[in-house]
């Protein structure tokens, strides 16, 4: 038969192993998470982008749909505010797309955590609501 001394090292072993694994999977799920978020971003916002007034519509349009910054730094060289507002509006597109991802899966998250996750709050009588309320009443009166 085990000692209790035993059984804690035991459960201590398993708690370490446990928290590494749950560190590696957060840190994992994160690098995951935001590379699928980050791909959603440049995709919603090359696809929006508007570069119908580029003069050359090859590379410029190339550099522009690669970053924001790169958008308005040609926007200002080439005097197109109308590029500018097209890329901020594409990049608020995407992130808002992101934003409706992001909070569809914490429901989806929710929902499984709010139906198994135990409740581990003390068990009440039925007759301890009325007693409290009787004490309280009865301190009232002092």
């Amino acid at each position: 038969m085990p000692s209790f001394h035993g059984q804690a090292a035991a459960a201590a072993d398993a708690a370490g192993s446990g928290s590494a694994l749950l560190m590696t999977l957060r840190q994992v799920g994160g690098a995951v998470g935001i590379a699928l978020l980050g791909s959603l971003v440049a995709g919603t916002y090359a696809a929006r982008l508007d570069t119908t007034g580029l003069p050359c519509p090859g590379p410029a349009a190339d550099a522009t749909g690669e970053s924001l910054s790169g958008a308005h730094a040609l926007a200002e060289r080439l005097g197109l505010p109308a590029l500018a507002r097209s890329a901020d509006a594409a990049y608020v597109d995407g992130m808002a797309q992101v934003r409706v991802v992001c909070a569809i899966a914490a429901l989806v998250t929710a929902l499984p955590v709010a139906v198994y996750l135990p409740d581990h709050r003390p068990a009440r009588r039925a007759g301890a609501a009325d007693e409290d309320m009787a004490g309280a009443q009865a301190d009232a009166g002092q």
